[in-house]
């Protein structure tokens, strides 16, 4: 991986941070927990006060045999809010609150984390983008409400539109949709499922 080789090369870039947060990202997709864990750890590390690395830590809780501590999702969450500018505070809560709702999902909080879920949704003038609507799907799809999930990705679909779509169907996240036949449906056009 490029951005591998590229911090292994020299680990004092002018954008380390950058990297380092793509290194993450990349290794969260890919469902690797160990590397997701090394590379915010690292960041951590580096750049302490870097939201960036509230946020991994958040995230972090969300994957599967991850160790959830509740309390600790919460504080994140806090934090994360906290270090919000005022442009984007609003939606920066709902975020943060959608990351402790997938947390309580993998804790078996499932209560909990259907309302925390529902409390941090956004309507489009705070998510004009509608990405919370795809995080919900993925914690709907955590609680195994499959219905609701594919209630979701459709909603989220027809914003951003099929083209957009991209490999989004092929994302762990939605590995508990796999054989709800809907789920085809949905990414068939896109290339994704």
């Amino acid at each position: 991986m490029a951005a591998a080789r590229a911090y292994a090369a020299d680990a004092y870039l002018r954008n380390a941070d950058v990297i380092l947060w793509r290194l993450y990202t990349t290794s969260y997709d890919l469902e690797d927990r160990v590397e997701a864990e090394k590379w915010c750890a690292e960041l951590g590390r580096r750049f302490p006060g870097d939201l960036r690395f509230v946020k991994c830590q958040l995230w972090l809780m969300s994957m599967h045999d991850e160790e959830v501590d509740v309390q600790r999702a919460w504080e994140l969450a806090a934090e994360y809010e906290r270090a919000s500018t005022p442009q984007t505070v609003e939606l920066d809560r709902r975020w943060a609150g959608m990351a402790v709702a997938a947390a309580l999902a993998q804790a078996g909080l499932k209560d909990s984390a259907r309302a925390v879920a529902v409390r941090s949704r956004g309507g489009a003038s705070v998510d004009p983008a509608r990405d919370l609507v795809y995080v919900e799907a993925f914690v709907r799809t955590l609680l195994g409400d499959n219905q609701e999930a594919l209630d979701l990705l459709t909603e989220y679909l027809a914003v951003i539109g099929q083209g957009g779509a991209g490999t989004l169907g092929d994302h762990w996240w939605f590995n508990g949709l796999r054989d709800e036949p809907r789920y085809h449906t949905l990414f068939r056009d896109s290339g994704g499922g």
